[in-house]
């Protein structure tokens, strides 16, 4: 009988991935893949791989176990971003009609980071006391905000991630004396692999404030909050599913999984987009304040997520994490080479 995997946000960046690599690299997965549209093309390629694809709201626990029944193996990740940009736009709203003052975005992102949570707690839930499953596969992250002590307060999409995981952990805890913990959260611990993924190479290509922008001399300048000599992890989106097929191959890991493919600074990445265009490109550090203006909404935790970096790493504690080298995980994206790959004539903004 054949295994089957079910992967949550199939069409998205990780879900995606791991379809295609175990696709690619283990057939004897049947895949079912949760999406909130099957009529998008995304889906429809999906489904003309073979993938069974299927609509299950992640805030309804009985429509997810129904669409994990009968799972081997799951890959779930909750998704910040969505509730985030659907919060901003409310706020938007309520200001063209009531005439409100400027967007709120802590509350936009308090909001998101909440919505978040409950995402994950309903994943969590759907999938304890389900009978079949061997391996639980959990995207997550650090807890920026734990490790800084609240220093570091704007980083929602990060800290959602992480105080799912902390719920599934406290599943396998007693809550009194005589009480011997969640039998079947304690099972799904058990089972559990947690997967961290770096900064997507393709923000390069997907996100605006990466884009250099002309300056009056005729060269162009990338400007952003990040030091220009902090090792960012970086993470090819095609090495997501390599890490995710060989830790299906592996079984449940001890420790968290740290998926990155390269580290290069800001100073380095620019080199070599300067190379792959042909253009005179510089690189520029602003404040926080200055790049939140310039990315409304954006700047200010893009600017905490490159501070939590630069003073604690990306684990920031001496957790142990699990890589490449130990899982097997072979031919892992360079920058250079995610840069040779791409066609660059449209990067530079006038």
């Amino acid at each position: 009988m054949a295994k089957l995997l079910v992967v949550v946000g199939a069409t998205g960046n990780q879900g995606s991935s791991v379809i295609n690599a175990v696709l690619q690299h283990d057939p004897s997965y049947k895949i079912r893949g949760i999406t909130r549209d099957t009529s998008t093309a995304a889906s429809k390629a999906l489904s003309a791989k073979g993938v069974e694809m299927v609509v299950a709201d992640r805030y309804n626990v009985l429509a997810l176990r129904i669409a994990f029944k009968g799972a081997t193996a799951i890959f779930a990740i909750t998704d910040f971003w969505q509730p985030y940009l659907k919060a901003l736009a409310a706020h938007a709203g309520l200001r063209e009609v009531l005439v409100a003052p400027r967007l709120n975005f802590n509350s936009a992102r308090r909001l998101a980071e909440e919505d978040e949570i409950d995402q994950g707690r309903k994943m969590v839930n759907a999938a304890c006391g389900l009978d079949t499953l061997e391996h639980f596969i959990l995207s997550s992250l650090p807890d920026p905000h734990a490790i800084s002590g609240g220093k570091l307060d704007m980083l929602a999409n990060s800290v959602g991630k992480a105080r799912t995981l902390k719920y599934l952990q406290g599943l396998d805890k007693p809550f009194y004396p005589s009480h011997a913990g969640n039998h079947e959260g304690k099972t799904l611990w058990r089972k559990t692999t947690v997967l961290w993924v770096g900064y997507y190479m393709e923000n390069w290509i997907n996100l605006p404030y990466s884009k250099p922008k002309q300056t009056g001399d005729g060269t162009y300048t990338i400007r952003t909050a990040f030091p220009p000599d902090t090792p960012i992890s970086l993470t090819a989106v095609a090495d997501i599913g390599r890490y995710v097929s060989s830790i299906l191959a592996t079984g449940a890991a001890a420790h968290p999984v740290l998926a990155v493919s390269d580290r290069r600074t800001m100073a380095q990445m620019t080199a070599t987009l300067a190379a792959a265009t042909g253009k005179t490109i510089t690189y520029e550090q602003v404040s926080a304040e200055q790049f939140e203006i310039e990315n409304p909404g954006l700047g200010l935790m893009l600017a905490q997520m490159m501070a939590y970096m630069a003073e604690y790493g990306f684990c920031g504690d001496d957790t142990k994490t699990i890589g490449a080298e130990e899982l097997g995980v072979r031919h892992l994206t360079s920058f250079e080479r995610f840069v040779s790959a791409k066609d660059w004539s449209s990067f530079c903004q006038k």
